[in-house]
């Protein structure tokens, strides 16, 4: 039986040795010699290649796999180390299981016994400037965890399958690469690709529990469908900017979202997608028609330089924070049943001429500014207010605030046809400043009793104050109860 083993083993030995000379597979069973394997997967890669001032062809090789021990792979991962070419790390078993390779053009393809690195669980392939595919062995690394495939300059195609360990993959900066496959990779949670600028498709599929992907920066990417990845928990595809068609009916798990920088994305929708809490659509030039409907766990939404030219929100009932700015052709916005909405920004609607947000009871922070036709705006009923700002609201005449008793700050700036503001009993206040309105001519202050900071400067029409409990004829520091206030008024002079 011994000697039946021995014969087995030498043939194998034959077979073995031979495979150097065409990169073919390696195929060995007995695991005692499995850092041979990996020497001799070694060999294969760096065959030829140079290393700053010294050729790796100059180093003396074992050319079979009896012959190699484990000081030969220990010297030669040693070797690599120093050249900082090509980076390895060894476990426990003295396999390879980190692999980095990187800046040169020495290396014109990758072998295909780099399959045989059966213990690798991090491989990292950047700056080989002349390699243009991958082998398909490479499908074979079982035990691969993570993989980062980027500038590579002459890629362009990469089929990735069949990886059923790989968790995290990251693809960018190929500037060559046209076909990407990734399919059927059963562990794989995160995947980024990103500055991929010759990319005109992508085909994912089947990856059944990746929950993150990020498409970013693929200026020739014009389509993109994401059917069959149910799992996907959060998605980022922006600055795409040939993008015209997203296609994300599929994508039931989603939290996150964010579109944003696809220039020529002109019409989006999203429907059902019940788990959705956070979606940011932004910085879409050409997004004229935005459907959003029965997003019933969306909390967060930000809608910031989009063309929209109307929108209706009255769905989303969890939602508790919205902004909506620069989509300069708005004329129409509906906020009603938002009633559980806490912060809303709402700025640079240009044909917005009036404002009904009475409806939003649960409001505390508000921010309304740069609405340049905004004539009109009711606010009466948010009891709840804490935060206001508005300012460069330059058809706004009036605005009226009074018995707004949780508000504590308020910022009223460059509204500058703006005449009169009442501010009555305004008990929780803290911080007030009315600045840059040039027309203002009066303001009603009573009972402002919590001030702590008070700013009024540069209101040109603005002659006098009221009397109340400060005497307000200079800028000074105001003490009562042990609390300093702060008082600025400029050139404000009621002796006049």
């Amino acid at each position: 039986m011994k000697t039946i083993k021995l014969i087995t083993l030498f043939f194998l030995f034959i077979l073995i040795s031979c495979s150097d000379k065409d990169d073919t597979e390696i195929y060995i069973s007995d695991e005692y010699f499995s850092y041979a394997v990996d020497y001799m997967v070694i060999k294969d890669l760096v065959k030829g290649i140079s290393l700053g001032d010294e050729k790796i062809d100059n180093i003396v090789w074992k050319d079979k796999l009896e012959d190699v021990n484990l000081t030969d792979i220990n010297q030669i991962v040693d070797f690599m180390n120093s050249k900082k070419k090509v980076y390895i790390k060894t476990n426990s078993n003295n396999r390879i299981y980190y692999l980095e390779i990187h800046s040169t053009s020495n290396i014109l393809s990758l072998p295909q016994s780099i399959g045989n690195l059966k213990e690798l669980t991090k491989l990292v392939l950047y700056e080989l400037d002349n390699i243009n595919s991958i082998p398909q062995t490479l499908n074979k690394l079982t035990s691969l965890v993570s993989l980062s495939i980027y500038n590579n300059a002459k890629l362009n195609s990469l089929s990735l399958e069949d990886l059923t360990s790989l968790t995290r993959l990251n693809i960018s900066e190929n500037d060559s690469l046209i076909d990407l496959l990734i399919r059927d990779n059963d562990n794989l949670s995160s995947l980024s690709l990103e500055n991929l600028t010759s990319l005109t498709s992508i085909n994912i599929r089947d990856n059944d529990k990746l929950d993150a992907l990020e498409i970013v920066n693929n200026n020739t990417l014009s389509y993109i469908s994401l059917d069959n990845l149910i799992s996907i928990n959060s998605l980022t595809v922006s600055n795409n900017e040939n993008l015209i068609s997203l296609s994300l009916d599929d994508l039931t798990s989603l939290t996150y979202l964010d579109i944003g920088g696809n220039n020529n994305l002109s019409y989006l929708s999203l429907d059902d997608f019940a788990l959705l809490i956070d979606l940011d659509i932004h910085d879409n030039n050409k997004l004229t028609f935005l459907k959003l409907g029965n997003l019933t766990s969306l909390v967060t939404l930000n809608l910031t330089n989009n063309n929209l030219t109307s929108l209706s929100l009255y769905s989303l009932t969890y939602l508790t924070s919205l902004e909506i700015s620069n989509n300069e052709n708005l004329t129409s916005l509906s906020l009603n049943n938002l009633t559980s909405l806490t912060n809303l920004n709402i700025s640079n609607k240009v044909n917005l001429t009036s404002l009904s947000l009475n409806s939003l009871t649960s409001l505390t922070h508000l921010m309304i500014y740069e609405n340049d036709n905004l004539e009109s705006i009711s606010l009466d009923k948010l009891t709840s207010l804490i935060d206001l700002s508005m300012y460069k609201n330059n058809n706004l005449t009036s605005l009226s605030l009074e018995n707004f008793n949780s508000l504590t700050y308020l910022s009223i700036s460059e509204n500058n046809n703006i005449m009169s503001i009442l501010l009555n009993n305004l008990t929780s206040l803290t911080n007030l400043s009315i600045s840059e309105n040039n027309n203002i001519t009066s303001i009603s202050l009573d009972n402002l009793n919590s001030i702590t900071h008070l700013f009024i400067k540069n209101n040109p029409n603005l002659k006098c104050l009221p009397q109340n409990t400060w005497d307000l004829s200079n800028e000074w520091n105001y003490y009562e109860h042990g609390f300093k206030t702060d008082i600025s008024i400029g050139d404000i002079d009621c002796s006049q």
